[in-house]
């Protein structure tokens, strides 16, 4: 064989090789991406299937039979839902306090002043109540006039607002003193009121004893007596607690021993809260002044279920 004849060859062989050799690579390449999806694929099905099971056991992990029941709770008002005083029929809210006393004309209103006034604004569903204080004081001479939110459970005074001194305070043309002092300070007023939940309503002043719905009647008394204190070495001191009774001949102290500068106390009568079992009882507290004996007021806070 010429030398010709075996380059051709040589140069034959080399091209056929390598031909061969990337068909194999090429198969290969193919063998090893379908090798790699089928394992993405089966990953991703691993991955969905753990999914589900975790789903699955966090249903099986609450059963619907199994849930607890969950009672309906009412909610507080909540502060943005409190009506303020604005427009309230402050005449409708006015009660004379000792307007249910016994005798009341025979020897009460001989014996002292009594010409002050409360208004009942209304209750939060926790236990306070907002009122305003009208106290006209033949004694010294004068109004005082207060806003009042007091907590019935402890019966703290929360808060106390008083109007400036009447002789400083005219009268507007068609508006009384609680007018006057309600328009100038209603965005204070209502603040209060929106900050301790107390919804603005009409409330009903009722005589003791009082009768619940469920029947239960509430008798109050008042237990005083003369300490033999002096204040201001001519007034006498005078001692009271204040017991409600069940009816059932339970009985409890809402006031206990409480002192102030007069001859005598009466319970007048009460206010239902309209969201739970409790009385808010006024007490008429006959004291003594200067130029005459004036009648003020406190009230004192009564659970009806607790205490008997």
């Amino acid at each position: 064989m010429s030398g010709v004849m075996r380059a051709v060859c040589l140069t034959l062989a080399v091209l056929l090789c390598a031909s061969c050799t990337a068909k194999r690579q090429e198969g290969e390449g193919r063998q090893e991406k379908a090798s790699s999806q089928s394992l993405i694929q089966a990953g991703a099905g691993e991955e969905h299937a753990s999914a589900s099971d975790v789903a699955d056991s966090r249903t099986e992990a609450v059963p619907a039979s199994d849930t607890e029941t969950v009672v309906p709770v009412a909610p507080p008002v909540p502060a943005s839902s409190v009506r303020g005083i604005g427009g309230f029929d402050w005449d409708a809210a006015r009660i004379q306090p000792t307007c249910y006393l016994p005798n009341r004309d025979s020897f009460l209103s001989m014996s002292y002043y009594e010409s002050s006034v409360l208004y009942l604004v209304g209750f939060s569903p926790d236990g306070k109540m907002a009122f305003l204080k009208e106290l006209f004081l033949e004694g010294k001479g004068g109004i005082d006039l207060y806003f009042v939110v007091q907590d019935l459970v402890s019966d703290e005074i929360l808060w106390e607002l008083k109007a400036p001194s009447d002789d400083d305070y005219e009268y507007a043309p068609g508006q009384g003193l609680h007018e006057r002092f309600i328009a100038d300070y209603e965005s204070q007023i209502n603040g209060k009121l929106a900050e301790y939940g107390i919804t603005v309503s009409p409330c009903s002043y009722e005589r003791l004893p009082y009768t619940a719905a469920d029947g239960r009647t509430f008798s109050v008394s008042i237990d005083d007596h003369d300490t033999g204190k002096l204040m201001y070495d001519m007034f006498s001191v005078t001692s009271y607690s204040c017991i409600v009774t069940d009816g059932k001949g339970r009985s409890k102290k809402v006031i206990a021993d409480k002192e102030f500068m007069g001859p005598e106390a009466f319970a007048c009568g009460c206010i239902k809260s309209p969201y739970e079992d409790r009385l808010a009882i006024i007490i008429a507290e006959a004291t003594f002044g200067f130029e005459g004996s004036d009648i003020l007021f406190c009230i004192a806070g009564c659970d009806m279920k607790k205490g008997f």
